[in-house]
């Protein structure tokens, strides 16, 4: 069996459809990769997207303010377009209660609001003071000696050099 013979030119050619191959490869390679990373943080926000405390869900409360703000924004705009069309103060009994409704329904959703975060204050303020005693409790039995080290008991009544008692002069006389 005889070995194929290449030409210089055969050679080149070779050596550049090898080169266009790896350059092919690599962007392939990248291309890759990025979809790789793409789809991980899509994944990641996926993940985050139901933890996230910054989407919060509309509740009933402010459902109702909102329905009541908009109807009662409504008979104001229409009172004060009848009052000017027909020159007829009779539609302000309509604005004064439109008022005076979004005053209240505005005033008893700040109450609750305010009542909400107060208790979510509150709840978050207990957790952390929870932690915080574990952690206390944790750094404390650092502190202390372990339990394998001998204490030499024979000295325990001997008094430190320089702290010895002395005896007070009897200053009353």
């Amino acid at each position: 069996m005889q070995g194929v013979i290449w030409t210089d030119k055969e050679m080149k050619e070779n050596d550049r459809k090898e080169k266009a191959f790896q350059v092919k490869l690599r962007k392939e390679k990248l291309k890759s990769e990025n979809r790789k990373r793409k789809n991980e943080l899509r994944e990641v926000k996926q993940e985050n997207r139901f933890i996230s405390e910054r989407r919060k869900k509309l509740t009933t409360t402010k459902i109702l303010m909102y329905y009541i703000l908009i109807n009662c924004t409504a008979i104001e705009i229409y009172s004060m377009v009848v009052m000017y069309l027909f020159q007829d103060l009779s539609a302000l009994y309509s604005l004064i209660g439109a008022v005076i409704g979004e005053s209240v329904s505005y005033a008893v959703y700040c109450a609750k609001s305010f009542n909400d975060t107060k208790e979510e204050c509150k709840s978050k303020l207990e957790r952390d003071k929870f932690e915080a005693g574990l952690l206390e409790e944790n750094d404390s039995e650092d502190d202390l000696p372990p339990d394998d080290i001998p204490f030499d008991n024979d000295h325990s009544g001997d008094i430190p050099p320089g702290m010895e008692e002395v005896e007070e002069p009897n200053s009353y006389v």
